[in-house]
């Protein structure tokens, strides 16, 4: 179980501020069962040509903030801090989102128990993310409805399943949780003329109340474009 940030402008700008307040979230944050987002961290940006570059480390994203400073301007940008699900699981670099493909960068925070659907991968998020790519449609929205559907008929249990997604126009998220742990599981965003924020936990943002934060609903996808 992760966390995730989700950042789209109407122009680039710099991502340096959002990332310090992702990092310090993390740092606070534990998950259901008390572990730390410590397992690595990874960001994908779009650059000037609309190409998604991307930065990735298995040090804990608190622990690796002078690599901010090095970080481009950018319109639209993705963040995933990683706590591996099950201790089986390793701190390996090839784990780390997002995950990208072509025009698609993807992020997961979740946990899955008894995946019945055939797909790729040695970890739930590997898994999911094959899923986003066997379902694309032109519409993400689309895809993850599908997702959704799929989710409810071949995972036994769904602890949590929040996945952002982006073609580089837009952003799109789907939140979905079994009710156990709702607050740790539950997708926030910011969404105006200008900025669309999408996060795991409402994040300290200089100018701006945190009331103005809304909550997805569990099952609910969403768009958020500045079309």
């Amino acid at each position: 179980m992760c966390r995730i940030l989700a950042v789209q402008k109407t122009t680039p700008t710099q991502p340096q501020k959002l990332l310090y307040s992702f990092a310090e979230m993390c740092k606070k944050s534990r998950t259901p069962d008390g572990d730390r987002q410590g397992d690595g961290w990874g960001i994908a940006w779009l650059d000037e040509a609309t190409t998604w570059k991307s930065y990735k480390s298995t040090s804990p994203v608190w622990e690796d903030t002078k690599i901010f400073e090095q970080l481009p301007e950018t319109r639209l940008f993705i963040v995933h801090a990683r706590s591996k699900s099950f201790e089986t699981d390793s701190v390996d670099e090839a784990f780390n989102q997002p995950y990208l493909s072509n025009t698609i960068a993807c992020a997961f925070n979740g946990e899955l128990h008894g995946v019945m659907i055939p797909a790729e991968g040695k970890i739930g998020a590997e898994k999911i993310f094959s899923l986003v790519q066997k379902y694309k449609s032109e519409n993400l929205t689309t895809t993850l409805q599908k997702l959704n559907q799929q989710l409810d008929i071949g995972v036994k249990e769904v602890i949590g399943s929040n996945i952002v997604v982006s073609d580089s126009s837009a952003l799109y998220a789907l939140c979905k949780h079994w009710g156990k742990t709702p607050d740790y599981h539950t997708i926030r965003y910011i969404h105006d003329s200008q900025t669309t924020i999408i996060c795991s936990e409402i994040i300290t943002l200089e100018g701006i109340n945190n009331s103005v934060w809304k909550e997805m609903s569990n099952g609910e996808v969403i768009q958020l474009s500045f079309d």
